[in-house]
Formats: structure tokens, sequence, C-alpha cells
């Protein structure tokens, strides 16, 4: 099983684009970030700490000794490539992810937690202001997104459905950390699994629409709680085509709700 680890990140700016949650202004009015102005730029004023992995299937079992990734066992449309072990964890709904962070905190010896939405971004940005972290050109259309140039290099980065060597999208969970990291060193940022935050959203911040696959309980009727909150999840999946992968992707979970990629990465604060 591939060691878990953190990444140091130091206080830093990003150009945040996603939806401005209740949760996110609450963080600024905490001086826990800033922004200027009539712009999109955004300061992480604290330093923190993030897994440079999303979490491991080994690494959940080790603490919760559960499986979630066995609710679509019974699907058989996805390719399984690698030690099953160091697979991300995924099927996970935003209960399973909070449930697992108090263990991991007891495991760990340390507080451990689900990333703001913003420290997500500024992760998952490596660095870079553009849309995506590996090159600063832009692009102004989804089509242009396709073009086999483009995949190609996205393939070394990110995990995703129309990778350059297959002619038909395939849904292929593999390992974590197979292709390069981004600029500050986070592996599978916006790719591979989608990732929850702990900002929460009312309907009126819905941004896409609700995710393709998901799987509701018998009983729910809506894509809420009780509360009427949504538990946001970011970045793309390992069936998402390049154009999905984006790291201001948002969809948005009750707190029961899953997706057949719906994983997260823990962050510490120092």
């Amino acid at each position: 099983m591939k060691t878990p680890y953190f990444v140091r990140m130091e206080p830093g700016s990003v150009n945040f684009l996603s939806p401005q949650s209740p949760y996110f202004v609450k963080i600024l009015t905490e001086g826990r970030a800033s922004f200027s102005k009539g712009s999109r730029q955004y300061m992480i004023s604290q330093a923190f700490e993030v897994m440079a992995h999303p979490v491991t299937r080994g690494f959940w079992y080790s603490i919760m000794k559960t499986t979630p990734w066995s609710r679509y066992a019974s699907v058989n449309d996805r390719i399984l490539i690698g030690n099953d072990e160091d697979l991300p964890a995924d099927c996970l709904s935003p209960s399973d992810c909070y449930s697992f962070a108090d263990a991991a905190s007891k495991y760990l010896g340390r507080p451990v937690r689900l990333p703001t939405e913003l420290e997500y971004e500024y992760y998952a940005s490596g660095g870079s202001q553009c849309d995506l972290h590996w090159t600063n050109a832009t692009f102004a259309s989804s089509r242009e997104l396709r073009q086999p140039h483009v995949i190609q290099e996205a393939d070394q980065y990110e995990v995703f459905g129309n990778a350059p060597d297959i002619e038909v999208p395939l849904k292929r969970m593999v390992e974590v950390g197979t292709r390069k990291p981004n600029g500050f060193g986070i592996f599978d940022a916006i790719g591979l699994v989608s990732e929850f935050v702990s900002d929460k959203s009312d309907r009126s911040n819905k941004f896409p629409s609700k995710p393709k696959l998901i799987r509701l309980p018998d009983s729910a009727t809506d894509y809420h709680n009780t509360r009427g909150e949504y538990f946001i999840a970011k970045g793309g999946e390992y069936s998402y085509a390049l154009d999905s992968i984006v790291r201001y992707n948002r969809c948005l979970y009750g707190e029961d709700e899953w997706t057949p990629g719906s994983g997260l990465r823990l962050v510490a604060e120092l």
C-alpha cells in the first residue's frame, strides 16, 4: 500500500472560479482568506497541509474496516487497473467522508478534516491561474479540449475518460499517483475522483446540474438533506471527458448520496 503523506501548502493566491458558498463567505470574515475587490483573485492567508494523493482503499480499510466501493461491484462497466489497495476509495457519500475524517484524526494522532472549497481550488491549481494546471493555454470551447494533442498532454497529468490510447471513452479506475503531479506536488488533483469539501450550498448556488449516475436512497426525493443544504464535490472523475475535469466543476449531493467516482482527500491545519 502506498504510504499516505501530506504536502505543506504555503499562503498564496488563486483565481477562485466557483460560485461563492455561505461557508466560503464565513472563512473570509474569519480572516482565513482575503480577496481583491473587483476580481476573482483570493489569498490563502494561513499555511496548511494536504494529502498528496486521494485517500486510497487500503488507507480507508486500515481505519474503517469497511468497503464502500463494493456498492458498485455488481456493475461491470468499469475497468480496475493496478493494486486494489492503491486504487482510490470511491462511492463515498458526504457522511462517509466526515466519519472517515473523525476516525483518521484519532488514527493519525492529529486533527484532519475535509478541505474548504477555496483550499481545494488552491491546491488543485498547482499554482496556475488557468483552467488546466499543466498549461497556460486558453481554450475557447470544449471542442478545443477534444483535440488529440491536447488530450495527449493532459493524459500525462490526470485520469479522465477520453484518454488518447482509446477510441471509445472507457471507465478506467487506476491507482493513485500514476500521472505527474501538479506544480504543488499534488497528484490526481482534478481527475480520477471528485473530492468532497467542507463547504455547503443551497439550490440557488447549484453548478452544474446534478451529477450523473448518482445512487439515491430509496426514501430520497431530491438532492438535498433535511436542512435544505447540499454537500459540494469538486473536480472530475475517471469517467469524465477532459472538458469536465476542470477544478471549478461543482456537483451537489445529499449527505448519503454518492457516485462511482466520489472520493476525498484530507487536509490538516498548521
